[in-house]
């Protein structure tokens, strides 16, 4: 039997269309292979100085007389300050670090003890590292 597929869009007959050509038949993989890519590796937050500047912070006890939510106040300048001084990246990592706490982890351990709404308003600056230095930027110019 003749074979017709297809015949509405070409109406050339056999001969006028040209030989055929046999395809291979496809070869089958049986392993997969994933793409590998290196890991991100991210720098440490200013090769430990200024994480003993944020644990001294967060280690503070407030000062005779001062109540606890001005030592509280004070505690959150003086990290806003420190966190200020990172690079995009060292801040990129801090929040990350921050926001997701790992056993054994006295930084986050500690940061943990701030109530909520300082310690959004503290990932928050963390997070707005880029615009900071793009607005600085725009200044220099």
């Amino acid at each position: 039997m003749k074979q017709v597929a297809f015949a509405i869009y070409d109406d050339r007959s056999e001969q006028q269309r040209g030989p055929t050509r046999e395809r291979a038949p496809l070869a089958i993989v049986s392993s997969v292979v994933e793409p590998q890519t290196p890991p991100l590796v991210l720098p440490a937050v200013a090769q430990g100085v200024t994480e003993r500047a944020i644990l001294e912070v967060l280690d503070e006890r407030p000062a005779v007389g001062e109540t606890i939510e001005l030592a509280y106040r004070r505690k959150e300048h003086a990290l806003g300050e420190l966190f200020a001084q990172l690079t995009i990246i060292e801040a990129h990592t801090l929040k990350k670090r921050l926001e997701n706490p790992k056993a054994g982890d006295a930084l986050a351990t500690k940061f943990t003890s701030l109530i909520a709404s300082r310690r959004v308003r503290l990932l928050a600056f963390l997070g707005d590292a880029r615009r900071r230095e793009a607005l600085a930027l725009a200044r220099r110019k």
